[in-house]
């Protein structure tokens, strides 16, 4: 087995700017939903399903996660299934941030934040009610 090429945050954003780079990113839902690169496609590592990467024809796909460890055993195991990769985004998210590159942020937590702030609201408005009886 190989070590994954690693690609540095330019080498990326220039990749995608030309569209010869397809970047998946395996980091779990909630931590994309909150934050990402721009372009880049959800695999999360803990259901990474290999055939659900797409066919890239004559473009390289690399894999990102926060720092770099996740995306690694990632590429591991699409060259176990056969699958051929380029490589990974060295440093992950974070490298790309310190580049001084956009990411597309949106709410922490993702869904589960939203239902967990939804039932303490909830709560709230019955505490509200019982103290106004």
């Amino acid at each position: 087995m190989s070590e994954p090429r690693d690609f540095t945050p330019k080498e990326v954003k220039e990749g995608m700017a030309d569209e010869t780079l397809i970047l998946v990113d395996v980091r779990e839902t909630g931590e994309f939903e909150a934050e990402h690169i721009p372009g880049a496609i959800l695999n999360p590592l803990s259901t990474f399903d290999v055939a659900a990467i797409p066919e890239a024809g004559d473009k390289s796909v690399v894999l990102s996660c926060r720092s770099g460890g996740r995306s690694a055993r990632a590429f591991a195991q699409a060259e176990a299934s056969g699958r051929k990769l380029a490589g990974h985004l060295a440093g992950g998210i974070m490298a790309w941030k310190s580049a001084g590159y956009e990411t597309v942020k949106g709410k922490p937590g993702g869904g589960l934040g939203r239902l967990v702030v939804g039932v303490i609201v909830v709560a709230l408005l019955a505490l509200v009610v019982i103290q106004l009886r």
